[in-house]
């Protein structure tokens, strides 16, 4: 057929009529054989299918029928057969809904003509097999299915409101099939080769559904949506427990549900990045912003904290399993939905994990019946240089002063240290003075070499060859799609990172695949699995030469002097004493940091992997059961090698070398640690799913199951001397003999590290929700979880818990008809009881190894936990009320949540008799109280032609009170301590001392109880005088949230985000303990501001430089510098462009833009000073607050 039309009448291939071709290739199927052999074939076949056929119809064919009536339907007759001749018939009620009515008379007729003239021209056709009859549509013929092609068409169009704007994000499905599709952001729609009879329907949240016959309809459609009157359409929206989905219309508990939409806003690696105020009742701290891959950065609260010594970490749930991996492992762009599970109805179930909230985080999944999908986007982020000049110390002039001031006071040069026999070298300034005092040089020689020194600013130098400007880049690419019986997703996503510090840099390599596959029509096995590969080069120095220590830089320090060679500095002890030590066979014993760069050697490597499979069984339509399983492992590999080139292993080898024999205790060669982790984790549960439609009676969705875990961790860490990077060898080292070495009497160390631990639980766990007429919803949850934490006692190892919900749409009640202006009203309330763990403590005596025997090194161990047989599970028992509501049809909608808890049985640390040999115990005796509000509204301020607003705020309130505590000490240090729980305060609580000014003497002085002045390091003060104290606050935020903003106007569209805590205080870092400046050698600014002179106490409150004065805690714990820690940060603001690929006819793309991206832009802070409050600066700061970067990204689907 093919010659025909391209050979014989010359007809180009891509003109061949439709028809011809599909035909020619029906003909090729035939001709890729023998034609003679499928003739055979097709002829025994039919021969064997003829005779099985008669075989079975003939007992069926004999059986005779007698009905007589007019205008009856196709089931009526089938329910006559069956009274008549006992046979069951089968079909489909949805084959006969357009199936004709009949007039029948028939009198002891043949069952096979009754079938023939009943089912003529109805487009069903019959088998017999045995007692059972089988009606089905008549399959078409080859010629009916090419015409059926040949008149299919495409159908496209555009989405909008029923104000004129595009509507993204619309669902446009074929009814009566899976194939579907969501609206991009230009609300266009397609699909090809569709038949006449094909009728779409469309769907939004907040809009009408409407259904479209396309036959006769002029291409492209023009679709307009109606904004609904009434309740906004959640029946399709759904929140995850992980144990099973809620219809949100049902749900009693208070939860937040965070789109993968709302996530891919934001473009860090990490997902807890993203998080960030994006949720009511969510408190992240992100801690270092320039280390996105740095692992244990999970710091975050849901509603507070409600223990006191136990896990404050809320549950992470991954795809419907518990995971301990860090969520640095997630990779964010593979997340569909993140629910943040709240109050007791939804946490409950997961039991005594669940009292610090769940966080359910869902994964991407393929469509049924979807074409290949390819999604892939591209990152790129660069950030501004690190913010050296945030941390407030003393310039060189400053500095220079400063020392000469000790120096005249006695307390520079510093006595030798305490770790060696050599004193403690002089700082560049120090040595300047006091030879200028020994009169080794002029005045003039002196002022020069100041003049010279406090022009010279070593940030300078610290910004050019240790620090620099952070940059990332990212990509993703996914495919998914499916069959009607399988779907399937396949993600990859690549991210690396250089940080503040040269030297440092990380990488994550994260492959997802999932596939849900429909074994039978009752049988459905689903797996997830992901890897993740990550790897972190520790190799810069960073801020460590910038913090308090006797390696700290100085303000006027060059790391490269002018003639740009690398600069040796001299830590250990005097330059000539190291000299004179290195003659004497001692190895170099100087640190240079750029050497040090180019040596290190540090590197970390993880992998881990989860497989998640599982089997759903539909017993019933109502009624399904399911069988998962779940392992996931994670291996932590670090490598810090030394070589003999670093200042670590040269000043290990000199440090055990005996001054007069040169002997080494330590091989001169590299260091070798190592540090490996590994840990697995299994669950297995059973659950019987119950979904049952009760008609009038209502609706019930229920699981009930058992499940089973283990949790087992083992770590091991060692230490190899002179060892070899090329031979992978190392040399065996005496750790008994004691060397005599510069600095005294010394072993070498034996460092060798093990740790095992092995968790398990056991749980059963049942979870309902009736509802009732669509408007009255009832919940309730129970589990009893047991473990192997708490002994064998079953008083304590057990514990019962549960909870009770009910929710009612008052808006449905014929009552509210009337108020048009309220889309939306639900009232919900919950109780119940959640539960916490403590896994560092236990039942019994434990021992632990705590260090080496100072006599042969041998390891020996201490009591690290006493036995406490009563030790029991905490609990927390949980009230909820709230409400869901949209007004003026829904633009305006939101939630308001109150909730109270209290906490028992918490753990404290308990005094006891230290005749026991122990002087503190770990018991169940706090009790604490926290109360709080969840607010979230959004809007759509403006939804006009081309252009629209979208504004979204949450708030979240929250507060505690320590009802209990056992034992407390009624001590200022106690009170002054934020962290010690104090009966009838806040957990972290602020007291502090109540300033009295300087005296003139210039030393700092509080007021006592009795409002007397008295010196803030008064020996005899007392320590009980609580009168001297006075309560500031908290250091914890009762106050955040976040605030965004969207914009679009055509195909442009903004995203903002902003941040604030509010209502709390922290202590403003100021001068401390100036007398141990040899040993810390960094100074704080507000010391350029000390008193100096009589009369100085007037015009400053920083302390006079006193030898004799020199205790100043009271002082810097004193109301003299509490500030206001609330703030609002500018977190982000990203400009998208949605490029039309369907106007300019990019037919490979379905979805491209591109969009950049400010980050960290501004920060208001109620403190006058700028301090940012979650970046306290005390000189030992380790990360600095985040500079301004930008991002570009690219994202296309095809």
């Amino acid at each position: 057929m093919y010659k025909i039309y391209t050979k014989i009448l010359c007809w180009p291939e891509r003109h061949m009529p439709k028809i011809l071709r599909i035909i020619d290739s029906v003909f090729n199927q035939i001709n890729g054989g023998s034609k003679n052999k499928w003739i055979m074939r097709i002829n025994l076949i039919t021969v064997l299918m003829i005779a099985t056929f008669l075989q079975v119809s003939a007992a069926g064919f004999a059986q005779q029928l007698t009905l007589s009536k007019r205008n009856v339907s196709l089931e009526q007759v089938f329910q006559e057969i069956k009274k008549q001749t006992g046979y069951n018939v089968i079909y489909f009620d949805s084959q006969l809904n357009d199936q004709k009515k009949l007039d029948v008379n028939f009198k002891k007729t043949a069952l096979k003509e009754v079938l023939e003239y009943c089912l003529k021209n109805q487009s069903l056709v019959f088998a017999i097999d045995e007692k059972t009859i089988v009606i089905k549509k008549e399959d078409k013929s080859i010629f009916d299915r090419v015409i059926d092609k040949f008149k299919s068409f495409d159908v496209y169009g555009t989405v909008f409101d029923d104000e004129g704007n595009v509507l993204p994000g619309a669902t446009v499905r074929i009814k009566g099939s899976s194939k579907s599709i969501v609206t991009p952001s230009d609300g266009v729609f397609a699909f090809s080769e569709v038949d006449e009879s094909t009728v779409l329907v469309f769907s939004y949240v907040g809009y009408r559904t409407q259904e479209i016959a396309v036959k006769g309809k002029r291409m492209p459609l023009k679709v307009i949506l109606i904004s609904a009157k009434s309740d906004l359409d959640e029946v399709n929206v759904t929140f995850s427990t992980g144990y099973q989905s809620i219809p949100k219309d049902r749900a009693t508990g208070a939860y937040a549900i965070i789109s993968g939409e709302e996530i891919g806003k934001k473009i860090s690696p990490n997902l807890l990045e993203r998080l960030e105020g994006t949720g009511s009742g969510l408190l992240v701290n992100v801690g270092t912003p320039d280390r996105s891959l740095t692992q244990g950065r999970d710091n975050f609260t849901i509603r507070g904290t409600s223990t006191i010594n136990s896990e404050k970490k809320p549950l992470i749930v991954l795809d419907g399993f518990p995971t301990e991996l860090d969520l640095v492992n997630i990779n964010p762009d593979n997340v569909e939905n993140i629910t943040i599970l709240k109050d007791a109805a939804a946490a409950s179930i997961w039991g005594v994990r669940a009292a610090n909230g769940v966080i359910v985080i869902e994964s991407k999944k393929g469509t049924y019946s979807n074409k290949p999908q390819v999604n892939f986007s591209s990152v790129f982020s660069l950030t501004g240089k690190p913010r050296l000049d945030y941390r407030k110390v003393l310039n060189s002039a400053q500095y220079l002063d400063l020392e000469k001031e000790l120096v005249d006071k006695g307390i520079l040069p510093g006595q030798k240290s305490a770790f060696s026999i050599y004193p403690l070298p002089l700082t560049t300034g120090t040595d300047l003075y006091m030879r200028f005092k020994r009169g080794a040089i002029t005045q003039q020689q002196y002022n020069d070499e100041v003049g010279r020194l406090s022009k010279t600013d070593v940030n300078e130098q610290y910004q050019r060859y240790l620090l620099q400007s952070p940059f990332s880049q990212q990509y993703n690419v996914s495919i998914s799609g499916g069959s009607s019986i399988t779907r399937n997703y396949l993600s990859a996503s690549y991210t690396d990172e250089h940080t503040n510090n040269k030297g440092d840099y990380g990488s994550r390599m994260v492959v997802n695949f999932s596939n849900e596959t429909k074994i039978t029509p009752k049988l459905t096995f689903s797996a997830e699995t992901f890897v993740s590969l990550m790897k972190q080069e520790n190799n810069g120095i960073g801020l460590t030469a910038n913090q308090p220590g006797t390696n700290a830089l100085l303000p006027y320090d060059q790391i490269v002097d002018a003639n740009g060679n690398a600069t040796n500095f001299s830590y250990k002890a005097k330059v000539q004493t190291l000299d004179s030590l290195e003659k004497r066979d001692y190895l170099p014993w100087k640190y240079n940091y750029i050497d040090e760069l180019a040596n290190a050697d540090n590197t970390s490597r993880s992998l881990a992997y989860r497989l998640t499979a599982g089997l759903n069984y539909k017993i019933m339509p109502w009624m399904s059961a399911d069988l998962k399983y779940m392992t996931e492992r994670e291996f932590d590999k670090t490598r810090n090698y030394y070589s003999p080139d670093t200042y670590m292993a040269r000043n290990t080898i000199n440090t055990y070398t005996v001054a007069t024999s040169h002997v080494r205790g330590v091989p001169i060669g590299g260091i070798l640690d190592l540090n490996d982790a590994e840990q697995n984790n299994y669950n297995i549960r059973g659950q019987l799913n119950f979904n049952p439609d009760l008609g009038a009676a209502g609706r019930l969705d229920a699981v009930i199951g058992a499940e089973f875990r283990e949790t087992l961790f083992s770590a091991y860490g060692n230490r190899a001397y002179g060892y070899d990077n090329r031979l992978l060898s190392s040399t065996p080292v005496n750790y008994t003999q004691v060397y005599k070495t510069a600095d005294g009497d010394a072993k070498v160390p034996y460092i060798l590290n093990l740790n095992n631990r092995k968790d398990r639980y056991a749980s059963i766990f049942g979870n309902f929700t009736y509802t009732y007429k669509s408007k009255y919803s009832l919940s309730g949850s129970f589990r009893k979880d047991d473990s192997n934490l708490f002994g064998a006692s079953k008083e304590f190892r057990t514990v019962p818990l549960w909870s009770i919900g009910a929710m009612w749409r008052v808006k449905d009640e014929g009552f509210m008809a009337p108020v048009e202006w309220l889309s939306k009203l639900n009232l919900r309330a919950t109780a119940g009881y959640n539960g916490n763990l403590n896994k560092d403590t236990s039942p019994y005596l434990v021992m632990q190894q705590s260090g080496s025997n100072p006599v042969n090194n041998d390891p020996y161990g201490s009591i690290y936990n006493p036995a406490n047989p009563q030790l029991r599970w905490e609990r927390v028992q949980t009230y909820n009320i709230g409400t869901d509501f949209s007004l003026f049809n829904s633009r305006i909608s939101g939630s308001v949540d109150a909730y109270w808890r209290k906490s028992l049985d918490l753990l404290g640390n308990v005094d006891i008799n230290p005749t026991y040999g122990f002087t503190s115990l770990l018991a169940n005796k706090l009790e604490m109280k926290s109360r709080g509000v969840d607010v979230e509204l959004s809007a759509r301020a403006i939804n006009a032609a081309g252009f629209s607003w979208t504004p979204s705020v949450n708030v979240s309130f929250n507060t505690n009170k320590v009802t209990k505590a056992y034992f407390q000490q009624e001590t200022t240090s106690y009170y002054t301590n934020t962290n010690s729980p104090k009966q009838g305060q806040e957990l972290g609580s602020l007291y502090t001392y109540k300033y009295a000014g300087l005296n003139e003497k210039g030393n700092a002085m509080i007021y006592n109880g009795k409002g007397e002045k008295v010196l803030a390091d008064l020996v005899t003060f007392d320590e009980k005088d609580l009168g001297a104290l006075q309560f500031q606050g908290n250091v914890t935020p009762p106050y955040f949230g976040g605030m965004s903003n969207t914009f679009t106007y055509k195909d442009f569209e903004l995203f903002t985000l902003f941040t604030f805590k509010a209502g709390h205080k922290f202590m403003r870092p100021t001068a401390n303990e100036v007398f141990k400046l040899p040993y810390t050698r960094l100074a704080q600014a507000d010391l350029a501001n000390r008193w100096r002179v009589p009369g100085d106490e007037s015009k400053t409150n920083i302390p006079a430089i006193d030898p004799q004065h020199t205790g100043t805690f009271r002082y810097i714990d004193s109301d003299y510098f509490v500030e206001d820690a609330s703030y609002v940060r500018w977190r982000d603001v990203t400009l998208t462009y949605h490029i039309p690929v369907k106007k300019i006819k990019w037919s490979a793309f379905q979805m491209l833009s591109v969009s950049a991206t400010g980050r960290n832009l501004a920060l208001w802070t109620a403190n006058k000073e700028g301090i940012d409050p979650d970046y306290l600066d005390n000189l030992s700061l380790s990360a600095l607050p985040p500079s301004k970067s930008i991002v570009f990204s690219i994202k296309a689907t095809f």
